[in-house]
């Protein structure tokens, strides 16, 4: 993981680096007092995922559907 991005904030976005998550200086990241919406929720493939992680169970993610169809890296865009 490089970096993880929460869309759901008042002012736009929250951006955590997999360095911040390890950091001293950030604090202990409580699962138990994450909360998301419930429109999140709904579009989650297991209702009970969150729980599941908090509780500390394993298990695989699933590769997720691709969002950017083609090869895109790498490639130059005209726009500036």
């Amino acid at each position: 993981m490089h970096s993880v991005i929460l869309h759901e904030t008042e002012t736009g976005y929250a951006q955590c680096f997999r360095r911040d998550a390890y950091d001293a200086r950030m604090g202990e990241i409580d699962l138990k007092k994450v909360v998301w919406s419930q429109a999140v929720k709904d579009e989650w493939r297991d209702p009970k995922m969150w729980d599941k992680l908090v509780s500390g169970a394993k298990f695989k993610a699933v590769k997720p559907e691709t969002q950017v169809p083609g090869d895109y890296r790498g490639k130059k865009s005209g726009r500036r």
